[in-house]
Parts: C-alpha cells; sequence; structure tokens
C-alpha cells in the first residue's frame, strides 16, 4: 500500500462526502482512506454508506475524542505515507501526486507540507497561509530534486518553531509511515493535539514544503475553535510537552522560545481583557523562557495603565470598523 489518509469525524455528514471525495479523485489508485467515525449522532453513517469505493474503509467508535480517534486510524494504516484529512476540509488536484514525488525524490525528508487557503460559503479568502509567514522562504532552501517543492536544508523543529504562524497544519502534510512509528497524538487535548503532534513530527523528520495551495480549510460556525484566543492555552500546553520530550539542547531551546511567545501572546490577552492576574501570571511564565524575558518586564511595568486597556482596545476595535 503506497498511502494511507486518516479522516477523523464527528458530526460533520453535511461535508464527509465532500472530503473524502477530494482523497478519493486525486489520481492514485495504490490509496486507503480511513475514515473513523467518532460517535457521530448525525447522517454521517448515511452519506458514507453512498460511497461505493473498495479504497474507502470506516471504522465507528464510541465518542473517543479526536486525538483517540486519529490514533485508531493510524493503527490500521497500511501505508508507506501518512496523510490526514479534516472532515470538513479538502485537498486540491494534485496535492497528493506532487507529494508523492518529492518523497520518492528525496529519500531523506521525513514529510512534505503544502501551502492551504481557507474559505466559506462566500468563496476564497484572499491571502493563503504562506502568505502570513513570509519568513518562511528566509529559511536555508534548497529546490528538490524534481523540482515541485524546496527542502528545508536545517533541523525542521528548530526552523518551522521560529515562524511567526504554525506552517504545516496536519490537513496538508503527507508523512513518511516510518516517521509515525513512535508518534502518536495526545488523546487528553482537545485543542491543538494536532499541533502536538505536528512537533513532534518535526523533531524526527527532514521538512519539505510546496508553495502552491493544495488544500481548502473550511471556515464555519462547527469550527473546533473560532478565535486564535482559544487556542492560545491548548498551544502552551503542546509546547510544553514537547519541550520536555526532546533531547536535543538547540531543538529544546526553539521550543521553549516559541514557548515564551505563546505565553507573552497569552498575556497580552489578558492585558487587553483587564484581567491583572492572569496577565501576570502568564508574564511571569514568559520571564522563565529565552528570548522573552525583556518584553516581559516591559508589560509587567505597564500593568499600572491595565484599567484602561479594555477602553482602549473597545476605541481601537470602534475605529477600525
Amino acid at each position: 500500500m503506497l498511502v494511507s489518509v486518516i479522516i477523523a469525524s464527528h458530526n460533520f455528514g453535511q461535508y464527509i462526502t465532500e472530503a473524502v471525495m477530494s482523497i478519493l479523485t486525486q489520481g492514485v489508485d495504490d490509496l486507503e482512506v480511513i475514515v473513523v467515525d467518532d460517535g457521530s449522532t448525525d447522517d454521517t453513517r448515511e452519506q458514507l454508506s453512498h460511497i461505493v469505493d473498495p479504497r474507502l474503509r470506516v471504522e465507528y467508535l464510541q465518542k473517543v475524542g479526536v486525538g483517540a480517534a486519529r490514533n485508531h486510524g493510524l493503527r490500521l494504516a497500511r501505508g508507506r505515507f501518512i496523510g490526514y484529512l479534516d472532515a470538513d476540509d479538502r485537498w486540491c488536484p494534485g496535492k497528493l501526486k506532487a507529494q508523492i514525488d518529492v518523497l520518492c525524490s528525496e529519500p531523506d525528508v521525513g514529510f512534505v507540507f503544502t501551502n492551504f487557503v481557507r474559505f466559506d460559503e462566500n468563496g476564497r479568502h484572499p491571502d493563503t497561509q504562506f502568505d502570513i509567514i513570509p519568513e518562511l522562504y528566509d529559511l536555508p532552501l534548497r529546490e528538490s530534486r524534481e523540482g515541485h517543492a524546496r527542502v528545508i536544508e536545517a533541523d525542521a523543529l528548530v526552523s518551522l518553531v521560529a515562524t511567526r504562524q504554525f506552517p504545516a497544519w496536519i490537513q496538508t502534510a503527507l508523512i513518511r509511515a516510518d516517521c509515525t512509528r513512535d508518534v502518536e497524538f495526545p488523546e487528553d487535548m482537545r485543542l491543538s493535539q494536532d499541533y502536538c503532534y505536528m512537533l513532534r513530527i518535526y523533531s524526527v523528520a527532514r521538512a519539505a514544503f510546496i508553495q502552491e495551495p493544495l488544500v481548502e480549510v473550511r471556515r464555519h460556525r462547527a469550527n473546533s475553535y473560532r478565535s486564535p484566543e482559544e487556542k492560545l492555552k491548548p498551544d502552551i500546553d503542546a509546547l510544553t510537552r514537547v519541550a520536555r520530550e526532546v533531547h536535543d539542547d538547540e531543538q529544546r531551546d526553539a521550543v521553549l522560545r516559541r514557548l515564551g511567545r505563546a505565553w507573552l501572546s497569552l498575556g497580552h490577552h489578558h492585558f487587553w481583557r483587564g484581567e491583572a492576574r492572569p496577565a501576570v501570571d502568564a508574564y511571569f511564565e514568559a520571564m522563565r523562557m529565552p528570548g522573552s524575558k525583556l518584553n516581559a518586564l516591559k508589560h509587567l511595568a505597564a500593568l499600572p495603565l491595565l484599567p484602561f486597556a479594555p477602553l482602549w482596545s473597545r476605541n481601537h476595535a470602534t475605529s477600525s470598523r
């Protein structure tokens, strides 16, 4: 088996057919799509029953959570390469073939990710993910042997955690199965378990990326989170776990620096909401991380202005409309 693609789904019957078909129509025959239905109570089962294709396998579980559902699919996967897709997203034509070509031509590369674009009922959003992280192109890079990707000529974890936003979302990555054998999703995390998993992959594999946006990420009311602030604490949890796991000093330092930035972001969030105690706690945590002490001290010094922060925040929001 060449490729296994895992979809963990809970109550996404309205989107599941579109997601599955975006994989089955990639033009790759040596493929299995493993849908793990995580205790859905909507019409997911009925929608899947209409897809008649021997490459599709459906597993039904009681509600176990997305991390456990993905781990279940991972244990069943037989492919040399492993991919993931969220049940409400979709792959663009040619995505899988382009990534297979890269991995087959670059035996030392452990995973290749693509750019992506967000969309909603009104169509595609104008900016791609890579548009908001231009520093990705400042990393030491070379063209891949087959010419469609750029190989990162440095440690993937050290390089990618330094970017301002997370570049390699799980639904964009194709990973060598050998890299996943000892890597699992944390099953006790509701949010950011995919972030934690990808950070773990970063730590053990070399990376390449494709500049073209070959994944479409759907924005809608049932997304697992609606604002970036909701993921601040789960992202901190993921980074903390990975910092404890890695043994390489350079990798640990890079993760701790990213963790410091995450604590600063959480402190800023509480500051602008006028929440003194949580802001202080977050800034003190940031001070413990390399590279964040001075910034944290500056914001602690600004805490006497805290009573005015919510007013400034509201005025800024009003003037920006």
